[in-house]
């Protein structure tokens, strides 16, 4: 098998592990839209609060391990079949993986809402999945050997990154 049709698989695992630990512990990115936010009357400023961040940190904080955690596991999978990668096959593999990761969430808003609302925050998801699965493989991969304090800076990074996203989305859109 393709290791790009592989990457993209991986990713698009991860996103539904995400999902499912998202509504397991009643996370739900469906309800942190700004749409849901209007309906139960909750005012922008709401999402500036305690009370509104601690949500999306967690949300951000779910799909950022699981991605680690399944981006780990895909790189030490693909390590042990083939030899040392160039830097634009590293690119490569972590744009499929973000592709694959973003491909569920993609879904989920094409048909879960408004077309012409979606087509917009299309982009905005596919970009960031992607750049915070390059972040993330950057790290597993740029190393030979595994360092953990990387890997958590970058995690935080990432975690940090994805939480000023979706604020962005509920106080501009």
């Amino acid at each position: 098998m393709s290791p790009l049709f592989t990457a993209l698989i991986f990713g698009l695992l991860a996103a539904f592990f995400a999902v499912i630990i998202e509504i397991v512990t009643s996370i739900s990115p469906l309800a942190l839209t700004h749409d849901s936010a209007n309906y139960i009357g909750l005012a922008t400023t709401y999402w500036l609060t305690w009370k509104g961040l601690v949500p999306l940190v967690l949300l951000a904080s779910i799909e950022e391990c699981v991605r680690f955690v399944f981006l780990r596991q895909f790189i030490i999978h693909f390590r042990a079949s083939e030899e040392a990668l160039r830097t634009s096959e590293k690119v490569l593999l972590g744009l499929a993986f973000g592709i694959g990761f973003s491909s569920l969430e993609v879904f989920l808003i094409l048909t879960g809402s408004d077309t012409t609302q979606a087509y917009r925050e299309l982009l905005g998801i596919i970009l960031l999945h992607t750049a915070m699965t390059l972040i993330l493989s950057f790290g597993l991969l740029k190393s030979p050997r595994y360092q953990p304090w990387v890997m958590v800076f970058l995690l935080v990074i990432t975690i940090v990154l994805h939480t000023l996203y979706n604020l962005g989305i509920l106080l501009f859109s």
